[in-house]
């Protein structure tokens, strides 16, 4: 009995991650995106009046990354403001705007004004969906769920080779439309962060929320355990000194933390990866393979895709320092 309630719970948590993690899928999407149609928008048969410029596909992708600089601290604020599934739902309601801009105006000002929305919602993607995941995930689940946002993400570059390449532009764009609109309707079922919720008083709807994700009574010892722990955790954070980034440097260990952060995250965007997605099938055919270059975008896609999935399934097993 206890074994078939664990499943549940972990079936539960598992689902409710999976739907928070939609919005990068999308993101995904949006990364290689260009890949597929910055050639097609450059070339005789474009869709747009006429043909696309070098430097507006450069401008489409750089719209991307410079955007999302503004969504962080947006997101960071408004999370704790209005509420991490809102937040998660305005993500995919950007996505929508943004599909819906490249769907019915294809012109070089509005895609890369399109860029930008989706630039926008990149910022909540690895703010607000990473928060959530955890949030609503026991421990022996948390490092899983947590890594399957970088996963769903890659999963999102191979589902856009392969659709790219597949159908019309039109098509793909109502695709990737349909995608961000249904998620906004879905996770309009979904709970809120217990976290949040305690957060805001609300400690009856942050037990109930616990008791379906785990799948008992929400006056079980395990709930009530739960809730004195978040409880707890969230007097220690009130009761804590204002963080200032003078503050971060004198304290050797939190400034030893953030500079391994740093540092991975340099590792991680100096090692071109994002470049590539943007540009896979341009690189392959400017290096004149005699295969699709399409095709083999999605062969590196799925090399990616299979790093993630790795990374998801040991990281419990190996530790977060072994799959770095």
């Amino acid at each position: 009995m206890d074994r078939r309630k664990n499943e549940s719970s972990s079936k539960k948590q598992i689902l409710t991650a999976l739907v928070a993690t939609i919005p990068t899928f999308t993101y995904g999407i949006q990364i290689g995106w260009l890949s597929p149609m910055g050639p097609l928008l450059k070339s005789a048969s474009t869709p747009a009046q006429a043909p696309l410029t070098d430097s507006d596909i450069s401008w489409m992708a750089a719209a991307l990354p410079l955007a999302a600089i503004t969504g962080i601290p947006f997101f960071s604020y408004a999370s704790d403001h209005i509420g991490r599934k809102i937040c998660v739902i305005l993500v995919s309601l950007l996505s929508c705007i943004s599909w819906t801009i490249k769907l019915t105006a294809i012109m070089p000002s509005a895609l890369i004004a399109a860029r930008a929305i989706a630039g926008l919602a990149a910022g909540g993607c690895f703010v607000v969906v990473p928060v959530y995941v955890k949030e609503i995930s026991e421990d022996t689940l948390r490092g899983a769920l947590g890594s399957l946002n970088m996963t769903v993400c890659k999963l999102g570059v191979i589902f856009v080779y392969a659709v790219g390449m597949a159908v019309s532009y039109q098509v793909n764009q109502a695709v990737y439309l349909a995608v961000a609109c249904a998620h906004v309707v879905v996770f309009c079922f979904m709970p809120e962060s217990p976290n949040y919720l305690l957060k805001i008083g609300q400690e009856k709807k942050a037990a109930n929320t616990i008791s379906w994700l785990r799948g008992l009574n929400k006056n079980h010892k395990v709930v009530v355990e739960e809730i004195l722990k978040l409880k707890e955790e969230q007097r220690q954070f009130e009761e804590t000194s204002r963080v200032s980034l003078l503050s971060v440097v004198r304290d050797r260990t939190t400034f030893s933390a953030l500079r391994m952060t740093l540092v991975l995250m340099a590792m991680q965007t100096l090692s071109g990866c994002f470049a590539l997605m943007n540009y896979a099938a341009d690189v392959f055919h400017r290096a004149g393979t005699q295969w699709s270059p399409n095709t083999l975008a999605l062969a590196v896609g799925s090399l990616q895709l299979a790093g993630s999935f790795f990374t998801t399934v040991s990281i419990e097993k190996f530790g977060r320092k072994a799959c770095r």
